[in-house]
């Protein structure tokens, strides 16, 4: 990938100013809305409390809360908890730009048009704007999976276990803020597996298993807390039936809400992502076949498990933006 011309970092410097502003203006003018009182609340007591909630009523992790707790110590205002989200958003959104230009790279010469087009739309979604201004976890798992997927991308082209052990610690926080990293895990599982056996990567066997094991041993710290909401409470929240009807049926109103960019309203919005999405996937797998494969691997994989599992519990765009908003690129 060429260096940016001096033109090109000047649209880039006007394109992050721009999101800058949009996620940190007024950042504490709105008072909290319900979820976020609920953490601020919950986060102001001790750190035993935090625990005692995570085991016996809520359905996350705790990490979210302790992160709170220390921010409360140094200033409990409204724009300064909102603040990590909103740098983490902004911190996102070169990271997009980056991914962006990167998969862009095969037919693009250096994908530097595809990149700063995929972050000036990061800038301006409306979605990822509203998680970068919130007290909730979402806009730091995003920045995280932005990492975990350039990770991921570097892994299938060029495979060591140095970057094996990278995303995996990558993920590890992603897992402690929200139960969703369990689904991020399989997607790139999955990813890593169905690249290899179409011969598109050089990854050994070996390799994915100690990552996988890795991914598994990563999981042991929160997991505690998923069988006590999964199973020993048996949280609405989190229930599955086993039937893939259930989900069938409540994944487009869903999926409509995504593509809509969280609006529930204006129901023709979703054709312009959903035909960006589709050019996209085929212009990637004719110039790309391994980046594309491994795109829409990830893509897929999330509503196929709510499908097969049948989810019926609790699930909103903005889960599934955490970690494919990028597709929308």
């Amino acid at each position: 990938m060429k260096k940016l011309t001096r033109s090109d970092l000047t649209l880039v410097a006007v394109l992050l100013a721009t999101g800058g502003v949009l996620r940190l203006w007024n950042l504490g003018g709105q008072s909290q809305w319900y979820d976020e009182m609920l953490a601020t609340v919950h986060a102001s007591f001790s750190a035993k409390y935090i625990l005692d909630l995570c085991w016996g009523v809520e359905i996350h992790p705790p990490l979210y809360y302790y992160i709170l707790k220390l921010l409360q110590s140094i200033q409990a205002n409204d724009a300064f908890l909102r603040l990590p989200s909103a740098l983490a958003g902004i911190a996102s959104l070169p990271l997009i730009g980056f991914l962006s230009a990167k998969l862009g790279s095969a037919a693009d010469r250096d994908g530097r048009f595809i990149g700063i087009t995929a972050l000036g739309l990061a800038c301006v979604n409306p979605m990822h704007i509203w998680i970068s201004r919130q007290v909730r976890p979402y806009a730091l798992m995003q920045l995280l999976c932005c990492v975990g997927f350039l990770l991921l991308f570097r892994i299938l082209e060029t495979p060591s276990r140095k970057n094996l052990l990278r995303l995996a610690l990558t993920n590890a926080p992603i897992i402690l803020l929200h139960h969703l990293g369990i689904v991020l895990m399989a997607g790139q599982c999955a990813c890593l597996l169905v690249t290899r056996a179409f011969r598109l990567t050089t990854l050994r066997l070996k390799d994915f298993c100690l990552f996988a094991t890795l991914s598994l041993l990563s999981m042991l710290p929160t997991l505690p807390f998923l069988i006590s909401a999964k199973w020993l409470r048996a949280s609405p929240f989190l229930q599955t039936t086993g039937e893939p009807q259930v989900m069938w049926d409540k994944l487009p109103f869903e999926a409509l809400q995504f593509l809509n960019f969280g609006y529930f309203s204006g129901e023709k919005l979703w054709i312009l992502p959903v035909a960006a999405i589709l050019l996209g996937l085929v212009w990637l797998w004719r110039n790309n076949t391994s980046r594309g494969l491994a795109c829409l691997t990830l893509l897929a994989v999330f509503p196929i498990l709510l499908i097969v599992l049948g989810y019926t519990g609790h699930f909103t765009p903005v889960q599934s933006l955490s970690f494919r908003h990028f597709a929308c690129k």
